[in-house]
């Protein structure tokens, strides 16, 4: 069983946006934007609409993960590992300088950087994967210690948050009341961008 939701207002979520509301809409909360992160760490992407699954994530959302070189990850038993385990904006900011994109039918990644394509290959295949983990090591100052990994496993997302013990999935769809992001600024007397906390559904109106 399936449910869709649809982002109303306009999904680009540099400042947030003012939704617009059906006058027949009976619920009280609109649904600003919806974001996607295929591959963790790396910039998101809007969707229009998305179709959920119970206990699943979003759609290839956190699909991939760029792994540090001391990082043990086995795709046959996949097990929750922290943001630390991984290249992540938090710690390595020049991130910011790249935008990317997933075609999901082809696994097909793209990376622009400062507006100009640098990297287009497929992370279905063996060479393309290794190509997307020689422009990693390459991109940061200095290089890591040992060659970053693309790293996935059937099934699993790399959410930031470990399952709970009575939870009946470790998978779930991130959601952030952007009334509560305009309270912060209001309290620390500064703006703040939505997208930095990096959910995956923003609403608005309750």
């Amino acid at each position: 069983m399936r449910d869709a939701i649809s982002c109303f207002g306009r999904n680009r979520l540099l400042r947030p946006p003012t939704a617009c509301h059906p006058e027949n809409d009976p619920m009280p909360q609109t649904i600003a934007a919806i974001y996607r992160y295929p591959v963790k760490g790396l910039s998101p992407e809007p969707l229009g609409s998305v179709a959920l699954t119970p206990g699943k994530c979003l759609p290839q959302d956190r699909r991939f993960a760029i792994a540090l070189p001391s990082t043990r990850f086995d795709p046959e038993r996949p097990e929750w590992l922290s943001k630390t385990h991984f290249v992540m904006l938090m710690r390595d900011e020049q991130l910011a300088e790249l935008t990317t994109r997933f075609d999901a039918e082809a696994d097909l990644l793209t990376i622009e950087r400062h507006g100009r394509t640098v990297l287009r290959e497929s992370l279905r295949d063996a060479d393309g994967r290794r190509r997307v983990e020689a422009f990693f090591d390459d991109f940061f100052p200095g290089g890591a210690e040992g060659p970053l990994r693309i790293v996935e496993a059937e099934g699993h997302s790399f959410a930031d948050a470990r399952r709970k013990p009575n939870a009946t999935t470790g998978q779930y769809v991130s959601l952030i009341n952007l009334a509560s992001i305009a309270a912060l600024e209001q309290s620390i007397g500064a703006a703040v961008a939505p997208l930095r906390f990096r959910a995956n559904v923003y609403f608005e109106g309750a």
